[in-house]
């Protein structure tokens, strides 16, 4: 009976802590499966009072399989990336006798602002050549990643044509501050927004709070739980 009762205890004391991790997680946040992310502060070209400078790029190739422009995906050092290239095989059309694509990333300052709104953050020339260095044509869609400023309020991803900055049309990624769009043009491209806010002053998270009341409750749910289980048992059987 002893083992039975504590038995029933320990069940109690599963669930109140399940109940607390329901609560505290909230509905509309999205499970954790490796960790955190840890982001690191955005990286200006040019960076102004108190923000962080050296913005990171990327350079690299990548080999033609029989003849077609092989998947990759290639990303800025930070965490995460501040700018992205993702390509599924055969995106680019390889011209005859060439086995190479060489890609980069990498941020420059900006020639203009839009008419109807201001660049956050870096502009980043994104291109894709063959080995002669001649610009390779775009055959199926490829998704470029931009990472906005902390504060920044985003409209979307823009690209520097000739005569200003061109809408693309965005959607945002799976982490807070990153957009992506579909692209069958490359170049200069940048996030364009209205304002890039102060962020926010920090302030209390409620959930924050349920974690050690309802934690509380519960050890102290768990603790009654096994006082009684203890009397019981001591007190001796029919009693």
């Amino acid at each position: 009976m002893r083992d039975r009762r504590a038995g029933m205890a320990a069940i109690a004391i599963g669930l109140a802590i399940a109940a607390i991790a329901q609560v505290t997680a909230g509905g509309s946040r999205p499970p954790l499966y490796d960790g955190v992310v840890v982001q690191d502060s955005y990286r200006y070209l040019v960076p102004g009072q108190g923000q962080a400078g050296s913005p990171a790029s990327f350079t690299g190739t990548r080999a033609a399989i029989a003849g077609t422009s092989p998947g990759f995906a290639a990303a800025t050092a930070e965490s995460p990336p501040q700018a992205q290239l993702i390509a599924p095989d055969g995106a680019f059309a390889l011209a005859p006798g060439s086995s190479t694509l060489r890609i980069s990333i990498l941020p420059v300052p900006a020639e203009r602002q839009p008419l109807d709104g201001t660049i956050l953050g870096n502009v980043y020339r994104v291109a894709v050549t063959d080995e002669r260095g001649a610009t390779v044509a775009i055959v199926k869609p490829v998704t470029l990643v931009l990472r906005a400023p902390e504060g920044a309020s985003v409209t979307g991803l823009a690209r520097l044509g000739p005569t200003g900055w061109v809408p693309v049309a965005t959607q945002p990624g799976g982490l807070p501050g990153m957009f992506y769009a579909d692209a069958s043009v490359l170049g200069d491209m940048a996030l364009v927004g209205t304002s890039a806010a102060t962020p926010p002053a920090p302030g209390i998270d409620v959930q924050f709070l349920l974690v050690p009341v309802l934690g509380g409750l519960a050890l102290g749910v768990a603790l009654i739980a096994l006082l009684a289980v203890r009397r019981r048992a001591g007190r001796g059987p029919g009693l």
